[in-house]
């Protein structure tokens, strides 16, 4: 309320200099209270969590439809040159049109790894090109080290073997 009262008082004293009055303020916020929207808080239906030495646990249920459980454990523990921490869960909420999405994940030693059928993939690799990686098995192809001047006259170096 007090700020309100300071920037009408600051809009009138430097009305002319800002380009607005301040009727037009007071048109601007009374627009801008029409416009604002109130939320309503989600409740929290059901929270669950458990710790131990072997590992945790965690789930979670909102009012508006999202579900998520998550637990994990430390792999290779004691062994702190391979100590990983994998985490394994999943997410269900709702998209605009009210159908579940479920993402599933894992998360250890090879990164994020999440799962769904709302999720994007790659196109298949077209049939040809697969037995193309397949009958360079085996084989030598030579990596030019060297471009030189003219590619001529690149000299040719190691293998790379598949």
């Amino acid at each position: 309320m007090i700020a309100n009262v300071f920037v009408v008082l600051l809009i009138a004293f430097f009305g002319t200099t800002l380009g607005i009055t301040v009727h037009q303020y007071a048109e601007l916020h009374q627009q801008a209270s029409v416009h604002h929207h109130h939320t309503t808080p989600i409740p929290i239906l059901k929270l669950e969590h458990e710790q131990s030495k072997e590992g945790y646990k965690f789930s979670y249920e909102t009012g508006n439809g999202i579900y998520a459980q998550e637990h994990g454990y430390i792999k290779n523990h004691g062994d702190k040159k391979h100590e990983t921490l994998v985490q394994q869960g999943s997410v269900t909420y709702h998209d605009e049109h009210g159908h579940p999405i479920t993402l599933t994940y894992v998360a250890d030693e090879h990164g994020f790894q999440p799962q769904g059928a709302h999720l994007p993939t790659p196109p298949p690799i077209p049939l040809e090109h697969q037995h193309g990686a397949e009958g360079h098995q085996g084989q030598s192809i030579p990596i030019q080290e060297n471009f030189g001047e003219n590619f001529d006259q690149a000299q040719y170096g190691q293998d790379l073997h598949f």
